[in-house]
């Protein structure tokens, strides 16, 4: 028996990888550890290069790490760094040709204005359900995903108690010496009586309820 370093949990020696074979010494750091401390990493850079285009395009970058995130994602949407946040579709982090490889998804896309790379305007999503995605309003790129792209059960996200998806949508912007003020809540998506159209009339061309649900314009 050996305690980890890290986690501190006393486990079986078969838990901690031989560092000598012939003389049997292992890690005091355990294999979950270790996967988990790979896994973060792995993460970290893709965040890395998510504030990059950020920086790229001019907008604001509020830094976070791995672990802030995936706290973050656990509390406010119940999902994981490695669950598409659209789709609920697993992803992975070792094939970056994969459909399923993790991107980051900026819900308030870059290209709009007063967008930020902050730990609140960044999920996770497939490669393939973000290059659909692209400059689309997260709830319009839900709503008219095809077929393929939905959710294993066309919504595989965050629902409410009533099965209904739950998207992020912003209420609250910044000060003028820069401080962040965005805030990003829960919005239920209802159906709607007419398609949703990407053009330049603004987020949700449907229009949105004064309790924050998406209705007719």
């Amino acid at each position: 028996m050996r305690e980890c370093k890290e986690c501190k949990t006393v486990k079986e020696l078969e838990c901690f990888s031989l560092l000598n074979k012939e003389k049997g010494y292992r890690r005091h750091v355990c294999r979950d550890c270790r996967n988990k401390a790979r896994r973060e990493k792995k993460i970290q850079n893709r965040l890395y290069d998510g504030a990059r285009r950020a920086r790229e395009k001019g907008k604001r970058v509020y830094p976070f790490t791995a672990e802030e995130w995936e706290k973050n994602l656990a509390v406010k949407y119940g999902v994981s760094p490695l669950e598409c946040f659209y789709t609920g579709r697993p992803l992975q982090l070792d094939d970056p040709s994969a459909p399923g490889f993790l991107h980051l998804d900026h819900v308030k896309p870059l290209s709009a204005s007063r967008s930020t790379h902050s730990i609140n305007n960044v999920v996770p999503t497939s490669a393939e359900f973000n290059g659909w995605k692209s400059g689309k309003r997260a709830v319009v790129a839900v709503i008219t995903a095809p077929e393929g792209l939905r959710g294993v059960k066309r919504w595989d996200g965050p629902v409410d108690d009533m099965g209904n998806p739950i998207v992020p949508v912003l209420t609250a912007w910044f000060s003028q010496d820069g401080k962040q003020l965005s805030k990003w809540t829960a919005l239920k998506v209802k159906s709607v009586s007419r398609p949703i159209e990407d053009d330049n009339t603004g987020p949700l061309d449907a229009g949105t309820d004064n309790d924050g649900t998406l209705g007719a314009a």
